[in-house]
């Protein structure tokens, strides 16, 4: 039997959405202790409410960070990967963004969806190196999500 639209469905009720990558990449911050970190998600799930297509919830990987230091910045590793990291930390200054919003095709609809990761301030642990002895940052951030109206249907 089907659900009445005045009713809110279930998450099992929702369909996904076949998409399109048009364009990924990488974001990337300079910054004022001379390191760089490349940023970088990915929209892995996008999901339509069938009873109102306006609502559609998209799924996002965790955010992948890689760090770029000078030889002088690295030390001795002394983090293990995938374990949290505590301790001390302070605010970097970032001195060039690059924030490039990476672009979806919703296959059914035509539609584009954008989405861009953004970053609020960069910390650095104090004396923290991850295993290949780049200093450790904590990198607080978001998503921006964008869509496009959908596309009209053939002979409309």
């Amino acid at each position: 039997m089907a659900q009445s639209p005045s009713k809110k469905p279930m998450p099992q009720d929702f369909e996904d959405l076949d998409f399109t990558v048009q364009a990924e990449e990488w974001n990337e911050y300079e910054l004022k202790d001379g390191a760089i970190i490349r940023g970088r998600v990915f929209l892995s799930r996008i999901q339509r409410d069938p009873y109102d297509p306006k609502n559609m919830g998209l799924e996002f990987s965790t955010p992948v960070w890689v760090v770029r230091a000078p030889v002088s910045m690295r030390g001795q590793p002394n983090i293990t990967q995938g374990q949290p990291v505590a301790g001390e930390k302070y605010e970097v200054h970032i001195d060039k963004s690059h924030e490039p919003w990476n672009v979806y095709r919703i296959v059914r609809t035509g539609q584009k969806l954008k989405i861009k990761l953004t970053v609020n301030e960069v910390n650095r642990y104090v004396d923290k190196f991850d295993l290949r002895g780049m200093p450790v940052y904590d990198v607080p951030n978001g998503v921006t999500v964008n869509f496009s109206e959908p596309e009209p249907k053939k002979g409309q």
